[in-house]
């Protein structure tokens, strides 16, 4: 696999990108070939810096691809511009309900670790979307899952343990999405940051009802604890 990352796709893809942007945009490998991350130049203005003008591609072995679905990816102007046929790709993507278990154990190992994690990945999103997936039907039917909740922890137990993750506590009534108050001020601050930036359409939404919602969702997965999820 990092051969055929490092001598057939980059250059390809380095490739594609001079022929149509004219060098406006560039590709960064990392050591292992698991990750690439592809600039570009945008024609909207710069969003205080919070948003990075990159798209990262992983290609690492150490993400679940069960439970898929197919779905067609459309560009955001796709039927917006007269006379312009945009692609539209078909591919499998990973079910929302994982997602769903994905975030909720990602944020409670966050929750154990105590802090921010001293990288410039933004964490507060994760948080948001929880809460937001939580009201839509995709949290209501992961929910109802309980043995995907148990698949994603028997998966995360092997791929990214850590003395702090606790896994086991998931689905034996110890599931944390609420961190302590320092932790909470941390996210706080790096949401506003996000609202900021401009990340959000219209009204955006107000972190204590974030946390709120999160706080609810937290006793409502603890009430009804499984057997240790091994």
């Amino acid at each position: 696999m990092v051969r055929h990352v490092r001598e057939v796709v980059a250059p390809r893809i380095a490739d594609e990108l001079a022929r149509q942007f004219q060098g406006a945009c560039g590709i960064e490998l990392d050591a292992a070939a698991e990750k690439m991350r592809i600039r570009y130049e945008s024609a909207l203005p710069p969003s205080l810096g919070y948003v990075e003008r990159s798209i990262l591609v992983e290609f690492g072995g150490r993400n679940s691809l069960e439970p898929s679905e197919p779905r067609a990816i459309e560009p955001y102007l796709h039927g917006l511009v007269e006379g312009v046929e945009f692609p539209v790709a078909k591919v499998d993507v990973l079910r929302p309900e994982r997602t769903f278990w994905e975030k909720a154990t990602l944020i409670h190992v966050e929750c154990g670790r105590g802090r921010l994690r001293p990288s410039r990945e933004r964490l507060s999103r994760h948080w948001y979307d929880l809460a937001r997936l939580a009201d839509h039907d995709i949290g209501r039917n992961a929910l109802a899952d309980r043995t995907l909740l148990a698949d994603v922890v028997k998966f995360k137990k092997v791929f990214y343990r850590a003395g702090y993750a606790d896994y086991d506590a998931c689905g034996a009534g110890g599931l944390r999405l609420v961190p302590d108050a320092a932790m909470l001020a941390a996210l706080r601050a790096d949401f506003e940051q996000m609202v900021g930036s401009g990340m959000f359409e219209g009204q955006p939404p107000v972190f204590d009802q974030i946390v709120d919602r999160l706080r609810v969702l937290e006793r409502q997965v603890n009430a009804e604890p499984d057997k240790p999820l091994g």
